[in-house]
């Protein structure tokens, strides 16, 4: 296996682990330095004017070449858009504006887990695990800012039966059998990886990684007593909810091991929505500190298999409409359905031949026509609703496909820098005079 791709591990038993991990309670930021990072100073070049460098776009090799870790908006957009480029397919991520039931109920079912954003803060060493389970694939967060990245692998990599793609699966053999730490380390150094988690990555988004790490780590060096306690948990941390194997886990990559909430029979949610409500409730009024994704079952992963059922009860119908009324096409307007109606394969729905194969007619649509095996115009009506669900699962897999879509010109749009523009922007207004001229009306009225 390609050592540029796996990083051989530290020695188990050498100071690499604890330095990997540190210490639980030292560990209250996403964004802070952790010992056995090194310190990337931000780098300029001597005979470039940081003014002039900093505004320049990013180009793909210097990306590709920055080993640090940027921060990631809690987007949807982003995080399917990242899933996809990681190979794995048939999931997508919502975001929830709340845990109620009733909002809960319009999510594609099964949801895989929950990826939930709040400003961390270091909770009871007590209530997590000895050790984390042989069947649970945990990772701890031993990189500054790869806490989204930790959280959606904490979660993809104990979904059952899903496709992960050749890159992902061969991660997970790979990491299969270590430590926590060691897998978090494993991902720090996974090029592959990074590079997707930093592909939206601007060029002030490395100046700032970089600078916030080396004077992070200064400070610490210099004057450690004098970090007060308010600015050390001011990072904002992503963690996951994930059910497995009938129980739900809280999965964070900045704790050693994992914490069992509790298990369950039914709906995982009823486990997991008193966690993260009673930590959104420690937010005062109107301030909005927090963010809830969901990883669910893609409906583009379901609405084809929907829709080849309802091919199969389709052609059911009508071969037991030719049984009983060989005529039964005189009483239909073949105008009107012309080209409307799916008899088949179709590559536009992602209706292949084995799918098809594979599909049986609906068993409660067919046990009505079996019900009245006489009655033409009863089997008439079951073909229409049968159309007319048709409609309906093609509108909606149009609706997924557009959103699809839509969330790859946004994360495009995010990973175009306009900074060059912006900067020449304000720069002609200043030698116009507009910008001082803007800027003390701002004055004048705050």
């Amino acid at each position: 296996m390609s050592t540029s791709v796996f990083p051989g591990p530290p020695d188990p038993n050498g100071d690499e682990i604890v330095a990997a991990i540190g210490n639980p309670k030292q560990s209250r930021r996403s964004t802070r330095t952790k010992r056995s990072e090194t310190v990337v100073e931000p780098k300029i070049p001597l005979h470039y004017d940081p003014l002039e460098y900093a505004p320049r776009p990013l180009s793909q090799e210097e990306r590709d070449a920055w080993k640090g870790w940027c921060e990631i908006e809690s987007d949807p957009a982003f995080f399917n858009v990242m899933l996809r480029d990681f190979g794995i397919s048939g999931i997508k991520v919502h975001e929830i504006f709340s845990l109620d039931e009733e909002m809960v109920a319009f999510l594609p079912k099964p949801i895989y887990g929950l990826v939930f954003l709040y400003q961390f803060q270091d909770d009871d060493l007590g209530n997590q695990e000895p050790t984390s389970p042989d069947n649970i694939w945990f990772a701890n967060q031993t990189i500054t800012n790869a806490c989204g990245t930790i959280a959606l692998l904490n979660i993809i990599l104990n979904i059952p039966k899903i496709n992960l793609g050749e890159t992902l699966q061969c991660f997970k053999d790979f990491t299969q059998s270590m430590s926590p730490p060691l897998r978090g380390y494993t991902v720090g150094n996974h090029d592959f990886l990074r590079k997707i988690h930093n592909s939206f990555a601007r060029r002030m988004d490395t100046l700032s990684a970089d600078l916030s790490m080396s004077n992070s780590a200064n400070a610490r060096t210099s004057q450690p007593s004098k970090v007060s306690d308010e600015e050390d948990q001011a990072g904002y941390h992503y963690i996951a909810f994930v059910p497995i194997l009938g129980s739900v886990w809280k999965l964070n990559g900045l704790e050693r091991q994992p914490t069992n909430l509790g298990t369950f029979e039914g709906d995982w949610m009823e486990i997991v929505r008193p966690s993260i409500q009673e930590q959104m409730q420690q937010y005062e009024g109107e301030q909005i500190q927090f963010n809830l994704l969901s990883l669910c079952r893609s409906p583009l992963e379901a609405l084809p298999q929907e829709l080849a059922e309802n091919v199969r009860t389709l052609q059911a119908i009508e071969t037991r409409l030719k049984q009983i009324a060989p005529e039964w096409e005189q009483f239909i307007d073949n105008n009107e359905e012309s080209g409307t109606i799916l008899y088949g394969c179709d590559a536009n729905f992602q209706i292949s031949e084995d799918l098809l194969d594979a599909a049986r007619p609906s068993p409660q649509v067919t046990s009505q026509f079996l019900a009245s095996p006489g009655d033409a115009e009863s089997l008439l009506a079951l073909r229409q609703e049968v159309i007319f669900a048709q409609s309906e699962l093609k509108a909606a897999f149009l609706d997924e496909a557009m959103a699809l879509q839509q969330d790859s010109q946004r994360a495009a749009s995010r990973r175009h820098d306009y900074t060059p523009m912006i900067h020449i922007w304000l720069r002609m207004l200043a030698e116009k005079g507009v910008l001082e001229t803007l800027a003390t009306r701002a004055d004048c009225r705050s």
